[in-house]
């Protein structure tokens, strides 16, 4: 029965944003990546990430998601979609939330990519009171959205997609994915108020962590949108997955 309801989710299911990145200069041949695309977050914001992909040899294709599809529900149909139309082979980077919304999708055995990059992602919901405040949850903190995001300002998101999250506050959910097989590197910042080393380490089991500090790298610690633009963040996850996707050819 659970497979009839799904089969019929997948077929009425908006159909996928799924945009190919530097298609007129694209060499894949390193593999293909899906970037996955938060809610909140313009593509623009993403722009490192992806020409560092593309200087690599990667296939590249983004996902994002509209306002009716801004839940995490139907955000995982997408994502079946998205990988079900890409080559077998395909790899997932994301970042923040939507991260979580793929290591969740991952542990249920909805997804299965070939590796997955994850960056300032939450796997455990100990809410800091700073995103408690933007999900308005009470506890109005003075200066909330420049300490998650900078200078940065989000988006406007769907009522849903902000219910989700306050639920995964509340519940204090958390995503194990120690005894998942897939490849994965994680990357978290302590000055990441969305998703602290804390937050993630205990839930990978042995996969690689790297957790961004003054101590590390380039004597920076970004905060949850810095992370996303952090050359050497982003030139190290690359390595890897570069690394990895060549097992597969």
């Amino acid at each position: 029965m659970y497979l009839f309801f799904l089969l019929i989710q997948l077929v009425f299911a908006h159909p996928p944003d799924l945009q190919q990145e530097f298609y007129q200069r694209q060499r894949g041949k390193t593999g293909t990546v899906l970037v996955v695309i938060t809610p909140g977050w313009e593509k623009t914001h993403y722009e490192k990430l992806l020409e560092t992909l593309w200087q690599n040899g990667f296939s590249i294709w983004s996902v994002t998601f509209d306002l009716p599809n801004q839940n995490i529900e139907q955000m995982q149909i997408i994502l079946q979609q998205a990988l079900a139309t890409l080559p077998e082979k395909t790899s997932i980077w994301a970042h923040g939330l939507a991260g979580t919304v793929v290591a969740q999708a991952v542990e249920q055995n909805k997804i299965s990519p070939a590796a997955m990059v994850f960056t300032g992602t939450p796997l455990i919901a100990r809410c800091s009171q700073a995103l408690r405040s933007h999900l308005g949850m009470g506890g109005d903190i003075q200066g909330a959205e420049k300490l998650l995001y900078g200078s940065f300002q989000p988006k406007v998101v769907a009522t849903l997609w902000t219910k989700n999250w306050q639920n995964w506050c509340d519940q204090q959910l958390q995503i194990n994915l120690t005894s998942m097989h897939i490849p994965m590197w994680f990357a978290n910042s302590g000055m990441d108020h969305v998703a602290p080393p804390e937050n993630t380490r205990s839930m990978i089991g042995e996969s690689p962590f790297v957790r961004i500090s003054p101590l590390s790298f380039d004597l920076s610690e970004p905060n949850h949108y810095g992370l996303l633009q952090h050359h050497r963040t982003i030139w190290t996850g690359t390595r890897w997955l570069r690394q990895t996707m060549r097992r597969f050819q």
